[in-house]
């Protein structure tokens, strides 16, 4: 593709090199190039180089090109040249010692033995009078460090000094105009390790005891999807009726200050919401309904931007890429899809596997595709190439059967190192797991004894601070399970029947669970 760059691995090792060259790391500099097999062969002002060999300022010289790898024809000459302007000012000793302990001697004595046998006899002669004539072959010595200079210039290349940092800054540029950086006016710290502001306040994550507040929706409606947005106070709602509602998660009431709701405007499909994503600036709401239609809306306007007739099936879940120019869309048509939002077209299709794709998420550096299958099974593609990386079954047992519960939801980890997973399943089991398919943590209500007939999780999700792993129960209670331990800290009845859904606030105490039975309950 046009658009596409790519940069070889290597390059990425010189920059790191050039990096610790520049900071004086050189112990890990030389492990670097020793392990890596590249080498810098770079240095930040070539110009510079040739200065100080023309000056004959042979320190800076030496210091230089400890990082460069030239060829054996160069070094021989430099050095060739640094030994006799040392015998020139009677630094015989010096050039005596530099011959017996620098390696390139050596080569040299075996490639030219002549050269190298003259230079030992000027050293021994240690005449009062050189023959410049002699020493220098015939020509004068600023017309040896000239060839010298010509020969570094061909081999070696001249790279901006502190690049890694340049690029880094441009990249964090790029990826605050495009809103893809928490951005604090008045906090100017930025953790480029974790993505976030150094001193990003965190509350602290606690588990509820009381439901809040409730918000009925009618016996004719119900919830089938929410989300939270990610900087305002919105709770948004996608129901059976086909209204998506944007409410105050402290009031529990419609959001005042969207005018369009209190004119009765609302954002609506012809068929049930069942799927709901958000921009991170809150600006753009996507929404998908039972008949596969995906809507683009803008959430202060409440105005439908763009359509795509996406799928010929519900759609089961809708996530923006990074830099939200793309929306990675399951459903049950069997096909998990990525459509471009300024083209409206499917830019990939995902099709190995065979069953309904009841979730599916994007990677944190978005190079693969994590789906959830009725099946119990997970597949994980590299989004570039739509090829299956790997597959892995969820599974339990029953009194020695093996069940393969079907997937309801994948939640990413975002705030860890590791590629991790929670897999919500239908079963007692809730699994925080990596992307090779290992289980890391288990999440169950079960003690040691086995229930013939447990009641199964139909929704999970996490706290802010990924302290307490939420499940949602068919029995309608919500299980809060300490992430680290797995041990089951508290259980909460939140809703009267047939629960669906459970959702935390991004950055509050605050929790919301829906029913079928037309009640969105929000807990604290």
């Amino acid at each position: 593709m046009a658009n596409t760059l790519n940069v070889a691995a290597p390059d990425v090792i010189r920059l790191i090199l050039q990096y610790l060259k520049e900071n004086n790391l050189m112990r890990s500099f030389y492990v670097l190039q020793e392990e890596s097999n590249v080498k810098l062969n770079a240095v930040s002002n070539v110009e510079m180089l040739i200065r100080d060999i023309h000056k004959g300022d042979w320190k800076n010289v030496l210091y230089s090109i400890t990082t460069i790898e030239l060829s054996d024809e160069t070094l021989i000459n430099l050095y060739e040249q640094l030994i006799c302007e040392l015998i020139e000012y009677k630094e015989n000793e010096l050039a005596e010692k530099i011959m017996n302990e620098c390696i390139i001697f050596k080569k040299m004595k075996k490639m030219y033995g002549e050269k190298y046998q003259k230079l030992e006899d000027l050293i021994t002669m240690n005449s009062k009078h050189v023959n410049k004539n002699v020493l220098y072959d015939g020509i004068t010595k600023e017309e040896r460090r000239n060839n010298i200079c010509m020969m570094i210039n061909n081999e070696v290349t001249s790279c901006a000094p502190s690049r890694l940092l340049a690029l880094l800054g441009m990249a964090l540029k790029w990826q605050n105009h495009h809103n893809l950086i928490k951005k604090n006016k008045d906090n100017d710290n930025f953790d480029i390790f974790r993505n976030l502001e150094k001193n990003e306040s965190k509350g602290i994550d606690v588990y509820p005891e009381r439901i809040l507040k409730t918000i009925s929706f009618g016996k004719e409606s119900n919830v089938e999807c929410c989300i939270c947005s990610y900087t305002h106070d919105y709770l948004i709602t996608g129901s059976s009726d086909g209204f998506i509602e944007v409410w105050s998660w402290l009031t529990g009431q419609l959001n005042s200050d969207l005018t369009y709701q209190s004119d009765n405007n609302i954002m609506m499909h012809d068929n049930p919401i069942v799927a709901l994503c958000i921009s991170k600036d809150d600006e753009i709401l996507i929404s998908g309904d039972s008949k596969g239609l995906i809507k683009i809306w803008k959430i202060k306007t409440g105005s439908c931007l763009r359509s795509i007739n996406a799928h010929t099936n519900a759609v089961t879940s809708i996530h923006f890429n990074n830099d939200q120019t793309q929306i990675l869309t399951s459903s049950y048509d069997l096909s998990v899809k990525i459509f471009g939002l300024k083209s409206l077209k499917c830019l990939k299709e995902f099709r190995k596997h065979s069953t309904v794709v009841h979730s599916c998420a994007y990677s944190l550096d978005n190079s693969r595709v994590i789906c959830g299958t009725e099946e119990g099974k997970i597949f994980i593609y590299n989004q570039k190439t739509c090829e299956c990386i790997t597959s892995f079954y969820v599974y339990y047992n029953i009194k020695d059967n093996i069940i393969f519960p079907s997937i309801h939801t994948i939640t990413l980890l975002t705030k860890t190192l590791d590629e991790l997973i929670l897999v919500c399943s239908k079963s007692p089991y809730c699994y925080l797991m990596n992307f090779k398919g290992q289980i890391i943590k288990t999440y169950t209500y079960l003690a040691d004894k086995v229930e013939e007939n447990p009641v199964h999780f139909v929704s999970a999700c996490l706290s802010p601070n990924s302290k307490y792993v939420y499940c949602l129960a068919e029995n309608q209670y919500l299980y809060c399970f300490n992430y680290n331990t797995g041990k089951l800290e508290t259980q909460l009845k939140v809703l009267e029947e047939d629960a669906l859904g459970v959702l935390h606030h991004t950055n509050q105490d605050l929790m919301a669970t829906w029913a079928l039975d037309g009640t969105l309950n929000l807990i604290q």
